[in-house]
């Protein structure tokens, strides 16, 4: 200012008082939007993906009790929030698998090179694989479900 010769002393410390005091609201302000951009993309995946889980666990349900229409729309939310998502993948592969679809057999092998698959699954895309004639396919998961990595009849 040009007339800082013209303030006291504890005038001047005031003022200096002051713009510390602002400048450490504006730095924090700063941070903590910094904070919140760094932090928001892997928050709003985690979000997703529990969405995502919670509705193919309601699909899964509502495929159970053979309710089609609620487990279609509950197993499309689910793979629309999360498509890499393992239990929204196993939603729909179901849903196909149950419905007699042929698209069902790629979803099985999308959730495989996620995870393993449980016996259920195992059964589902057996049914899936050989509704659409895929007999190498079904074989394999025959095998797996049998707990034989080979096949050939037991000695």
């Amino acid at each position: 200012m040009p007339n800082d010769r013209l303030l006291i002393d504890p005038e001047l410390r005031l003022e200096l008082r002051q713009r510390r005091r602002l400048f450490k609201i504006v730095g924090a302000i700063v941070l903590g939007l910094v904070i919140v951009i760094v932090a928001a993309r892997p928050t709003r995946h985690a979000i997703k993906s529990w969405q995502a889980r919670r509705h193919a666990e309601k699909a899964l349900a509502f495929i159970d009790q053979e309710e089609w229409k609620e487990g279609s729309a509950e197993a499309r939310t689910a793979y629309q929030l999360r498509p890499s998502e393992p239990e929204a993948i196993r939603a729909v592969a179901r849903l196909l698998s149950r419905t007699g679809q042929t698209e069902a057999l790629g979803f099985w092998k999308l959730l495989r090179e996620k995870q393993p698959l449980t016996r259920e699954d195992l059964r589902d895309e057996t049914t899936a694989a050989l509704g659409t004639g895929e007999v190498s396919a079904a074989a394999e998961a025959v095998k797996e479900l049998l707990g034989k990595k080979e096949g050939g009849p037991e000695p």
